[in-house]
């Protein structure tokens, strides 16, 4: 096979790989922050209603962007905005605001 396929594939491994594991631990982490169960629901509704609400729209606007640049200005800010979440639980910031 090609090389540009196997760091394609490669990077989409490691970038699904860190989204399952995102998408478990936030849950857990917002429990463990508020102890409430009605607040897990939340959270799980947060992260959901994004892709309700703007999915169709963004990837009719995403249709007409370079998908290689694209796929890679998204997993980077994907992967900047979940390297937050440790650290602020290292530094103590972390809260829930609803």
């Amino acid at each position: 096979m090609r090389a540009d396929f196997w760091k394609f594939w490669t990077g989409e491994t490691i970038s699904n790989f860190g989204s399952s594991i995102t998408q478990f631990a936030l849950p857990l982490l917002v429990f463990k922050l508020t102890g409430s169960a009605v607040s897990l629901g939340l959270g799980f509704a947060m992260f959901g209603l994004p892709h309700l609400l703007f999915g169709l729209l963004i990837g009719a606007w995403a249709e007409r962007l370079d998908r290689r640049r694209l796929m890679i200005v998204v997993d980077l800010l994907s992967a900047a905005v979940l390297v937050s979440v440790p650290l602020a639980a290292v530094a103590g910031l972390l809260s829930v605001w609803w």
